[in-house]
């Protein structure tokens, strides 16, 4: 797996949703983050820009469930707690999207139609990673198209959360199924932490090497031996953080 992509700036010029100016690019980008974050069988919004009742009773419902808001209002405003708290929520949910697993997942299938989506691993954050995962939005496109074809493949395919693990490693982290994986990483930092010391768990020699500070172990166990320079990365951190 590569580093995912950035999530694009959270701004919004002005409010969205009941009483709000409700400006076109503003509710495009609103629509986008509550589609990133829904949970269950929600069905997915419009991001064409306009705010139908469909993004207020979103909006009403995240600001019920996720921002604790005793008497939702259906507004979003560009200073207010809900975008702040939707801005916390994106930041669990950044993916990275890997066409060579979502090949393997498909038996090569798609890789003479779809040659950006399904492909042979060649190197770590190829041309095709590059242009799947330029930014968070590229990578959700990338992600819903994939999805299009094969949604089981589409989902393992992608590297999730905060600690950017692959879907296909789902009953590793304690889930039954992609699906039920993907919901428990929509669902916040401690099942993200949980999946993550699961995941941890299973992989030999890992508990070992932590204790021993053997970077280079740790980061081909974690990322397989292509990890570039993650040694590095989880070498630089450690320090970092014990110097707190």
């Amino acid at each position: 797996m590569a580093a995912a992509p950035p999530l694009p700036p959270l701004l919004i010029s002005k409010a969205v949703g009941l009483g709000g100016a409700n400006i076109v690019g503003d509710v495009q980008k609103i629509a986008y983050l509550l589609n990133i974050i829904a949970h269950g069988p929600m069905l997915p919004l419009e991001e064409s820009g306009v705010s139908k009742p469909a993004l207020k009773d979103r909006i009403k419902f995240v600001q019920l469930t996720l921002v604790g808001m005793q008497a939702p209002d259906g507004n979003i405003g560009p200073k207010g707690a809900t975008l702040r708290a939707l801005g916390r929520q994106a930041a669990l949910l950044v993916i990275a999207y890997e066409g060579h697993h979502f090949r393997n997942g498909t038996d090569g299938d798609y890789d003479r139609n779809w040659p950006l989506l399904s492909y042979k691993y060649v190197k770590k954050a190829g041309a095709e990673w590059q242009a799947n995962n330029k930014t968070q939005d590229t990578a959700w496109k990338t992600l819903a198209t994939a999805a299009s074809l094969d949604v089981n493949a589409a989902l393992t395919a992608c590297s999730w959360g905060r600690f950017q693990i692959m879907g296909f490693h789902f009953k590793t982290c304690g889930y039954a199924d992609a699906l039920a994986f993907v919901e428990g990483m929509k669902a916040g930092e401690a099942e993200q932490l949980a999946a993550f010391i699961a995941f941890c768990r299973s992989l030999s020699g890992f508990a070992k090497a932590m204790v021993d500070k053997d970077y280079k172990k740790l980061a081909s166990s974690y990322n397989g031996t292509d990890y570039g320079d993650y040694d590095q990365r989880i070498e630089k951190a450690y320090k970092a953080l014990t110097k707190k």
